[in-house]
């Protein structure tokens, strides 16, 4: 399945079951990142919270083909 060839209400759904199906963070970047594999060439996903109030960016966790790792770093913006 090519990414043209979705409807984009679709694959935002997909996307976004996948994303909320788990209350474990790497099943659902596993996931996400499984579907997205599908449908375009990706290699891997990040996952970052913004904390405004803290002027801060959040490095949550991150997924590739081979490795599904939990991060807490913190980049001072």
């Amino acid at each position: 399945m090519e990414i043209e060839d979705i409807d984009r209400n679709e694959f935002f759904m997909q996307i976004t079951k996948r994303i909320c199906g788990s209350l474990d963070i790497e099943t659902a970047l596993w996931g996400c990142f499984k579907y997205l594999e599908g449908v375009m060439p990706v290699t891997g996903m990040n996952l970052h919270l913004f904390e405004q109030n803290l002027s801060e960016m959040r490095s949550v966790a991150q997924v590739t083909r081979y490795e599904i790792e939990k991060l807490d770093h913190i980049i001072p913006l």
